[in-house]
């Protein structure tokens, strides 16, 4: 699993007290207090969704653990630029960029980038409409739109799959569908023919095989 955490350096940050903030990698409409969202990670940098002051110039310490680390790595990233969130009043969103990374650093950033932070989902003739991530508990994936703001959840139950999807204020429900792939076409109201993952992403849910057709025919990462 992948944690993030970030610390202003002081004195040119704002933020009140300097204190360590975590990032969460997922979140819905209530947010955490306690807690940042990690909207996006890239190897030269992120964004993040925050309810504290930051500002363009500041500068933090970012440190990412995962297994596939060799401990938890420390990166200088610098914010670039703050805008307020279109989804989350009295938030900001804030992007950074990396300082100083190493290639062996940004190689290693690249395999748990596509590890936890999921897929391209894929439209042929469109390009990517958005981003899909599993979940911890191997029955739930999160369904983000191309700014990496959560959209939708797909749960994987013993009929199938079932997604939530939000508009505007309100939740809907899709009926049971049989495949993954049939549930990202309903969230992002896309047809099912013509979607596909980078990289794949298996959609049997638990105890299930993946269909023929499903999202793992996708092309390989690039």
């Amino acid at each position: 699993m992948l944690e993030a955490r970030y610390t202003p350096r002081a004195p040119r940050v704002h933020t009140a007290g300097g204190a360590v903030r975590r990032l969460a990698l997922h979140g819905g409409a209530d947010l955490d207090p306690t807690e940042d969202l990690l909207l996006d990670l890239g190897a030269g940098g992120m964004k993040l969704l925050t309810g504290r002051p930051i500002h363009a110039g500041d500068l933090l310490d970012v440190a990412l653990s995962h297994p596939a680390l060799r401990g938890a790595v420390t990166l200088a990233a610098r914010v670039v630029w703050t805008r307020p969130s279109p989804t989350h009043p009295g938030y900001l969103e804030a992007g950074l960029t990396f300082d100083g990374l190493r290639d062996t650093t940004r190689v290693a950033l690249e395999q748990v980038i596509g590890a936890e932070l999921g897929s391209q989902v894929l439209c042929r003739g469109r390009g990517q409409v958005g981003w899909v991530a599993p979940g911890q508990d191997g029955a739930t994936w999160f369904v983000y739109d191309l700014e990496r703001r959560e959209v939708a959840r797909i749960l994987a139950d013993a009929g199938g799959f079932r997604a939530q999807r939000r508009v505007g204020r309100a939740e809907q429900w899709s009926r049971d569908l049989e495949r993954l792939i049939d549930a990202l076409a309903w969230t992002l109201e896309q047809p099912s023919e013509l979607l596909e993952t980078s990289p794949p992403v298996s959609g049997g849910g638990p105890g299930r095989a993946p269909r023929s057709g499903d999202s793992s025919r996708g092309p390989a990462a690039g």
